[in-house]
């Protein structure tokens, strides 16, 4: 488990979505089974979710109406992670040891302790989102970014805390 922080409260939904530039209403369209590291050196991989939205409660999306976001976690193989990381690491981790072969075939499952969101093709959520620098989405703030959506009852997934759509205009 993964124990990241953030400058400011991300169980507080009204902090969560001041600090997010887009909160949009989606429907999942599939959810990828592998993880990616974004970018070499990443410590944790992300999962790639391809939505479409229903409704943009803060902000633009620029992509509607079907666009992918990225949540932190998932599961990677170490192929993967060695890829990732420097030299020192996979000596470190005992990766250089294996040959790519079992690398491609072990796997490896990151999640954000406390804050960890499996999101389900077909279903509604409302997504908190950032911008990564390559443009594509991030949901902020890891699971605490992510609200179930049941007719006009809208609930964090991490906190359990219920809110309306206005809660989260920013």
């Amino acid at each position: 488990m993964l124990s990241p922080s953030w400058v400011f409260d991300v169980a507080d939904a009204h902090e969560l979505a001041r600090h997010s530039e887009v909160v949009v209403d989606v429907e999942v369209v599939s959810v990828a089974d592998r993880g990616v590291f974004l970018s070499p050196g990443d410590p944790y991989p992300y999962t790639a979710i391809q939505v479409r939205a229903v409704d943009t409660i803060k902000g633009n999306t620029d992509k509607v109406p079907e666009f992918s976001v990225y949540i932190a976690g998932g599961t990677v193989t170490l192929q993967q992670v060695f890829e990732a990381s420097t030299k020192e690491t996979n000596e470190k981790r005992g990766l250089t040891n294996l040959t790519q072969a079992e690398r491609e075939k072990l796997t490896e499952t990151y999640a954000i302790e406390r804050a960890y969101a499996t999101l389900s093709a077909g279903t509604r959520y409302v997504l908190a989102l950032n911008h990564a620098e390559d443009g594509s989405y991030l949901v902020n703030g890891a699971g605490y970014g992510v609200f179930s959506v049941d007719g006009d009852k809208i609930v964090n997934v991490a906190t359990t805390s219920s809110h309306k759509r206005e809660d989260l205009a920013g």
